[in-house]
């Protein structure tokens, strides 16, 4: 009877085994599927930022003066005026090169192989200024999952920054018609701002898997809690979070992850104290 009941756990533990050892191995790979997402998701966010602030700016103060005429003369045609079709390609080009070399540097070839990366990050299906003033950047990579005995292969992740492009208002020491400098406050702010580039106005959205949550923290070291509109509204397996804030939330249209930024004279800045990060500015 002994023998028995040995024989019959040896057993149950042969079959049991392989199966832990497998499901461990796939909760593995999916979560180096959430970290490497949200890695190429953060940098492909600073490129784009930067990609808007630097073609938009070089193209409002460096535009040719041929290529000014050209669209003059395309205008006398009966044209548009928008010759963006071959600088739209040069610019998505030059985006596109950024970004790879902005991602190739976070993350080398070592760093992809870790990752079980097939065949590199791809940013062909990117756009940039393809006459929508949109900086539109489309990284695609292939990760082949550990432990794949079932040969599905590999699974194709898509990671998206998408911004307008730059068009010179309100960056900072602005003011109105009666000469008065004009600031940027929001409406639970306690200070007002110099600079509308303030990174105190951004926000910065970042996803994290809820399974990652308990780990995480913000900027100044806090845990993230529940938003109070829509953290408690479900148990969504990806949420929404920001460096700088204390909560977590369940929806992109949460009101909590938007900003409204007014623009106003520093006359009715009333008891608000300028922002020490870009308050001396200008």
């Amino acid at each position: 009877m002994y023998k028995n009941i040995r024989a019959s756990m040896t057993l149950e533990a042969s079959i049991v085994l392989p199966l832990f050892l497998f499901f461990f191995m796939v909760l593995l790979s999916v979560m180096d599927m959430l970290a490497l997402s949200m890695k190429v998701d953060t940098l492909l966010s600073g490129a784009g930022r930067e990609t808007a602030l630097y073609i938009e700016a070089k193209t409002l103060t460096e535009k040719p003066a041929e290529t000014e005429s050209a669209e003059a003369a395309d205008k006398n045609r009966g044209g548009s005026g928008n010759s963006s079709g071959l600088g739209s390609v040069a610019m998505t080009v030059l985006a596109d090169g950024y970004a790879a070399s902005k991602i190739s540097r976070a993350l080398p070839p070592e760093l992809l192989k870790k990752y079980r990366v097939q065949g590199g990050i791809s940013l062909l299906l990117s756009k940039v200024m393809a006459g929508n003033d949109q900086v539109d950047l489309v990284a695609a990579y292939s990760v082949k999952p550990a432990g794949d005995i079932f040969g599905l292969g590999s699974r194709l992740l898509l990671s998206r920054a998408r911004c307008h492009a730059w068009n010179g208002y309100g960056t900072g020491g602005s003011y109105n018609a009666d000469g008065e400098q004009l600031v940027y406050i929001t409406e639970s702010g306690t200070v007002y701002h110099m600079s509308r580039s303030c990174y105190h106005l951004r926000v910065t959205i970042n996803p994290i898997s809820r399974s990652l949550l308990e780990d995480t923290r913000n900027a100044s070291g806090s845990r993230y809690k529940a938003c109070e509109y829509c953290g408690l509204a479900g148990s969504a397996g990806t949420l929404f979070i920001t460096p700088d804030g204390d909560r977590y939330h369940t929806s992109l249209n949460c009101s909590g992850l938007k900003r409204t930024v007014y623009e106003i004279p520093i006359s009715q800045a009333g008891s608000k104290k300028a922002c020490k990060s870009c308050g001396g500015n200008f």
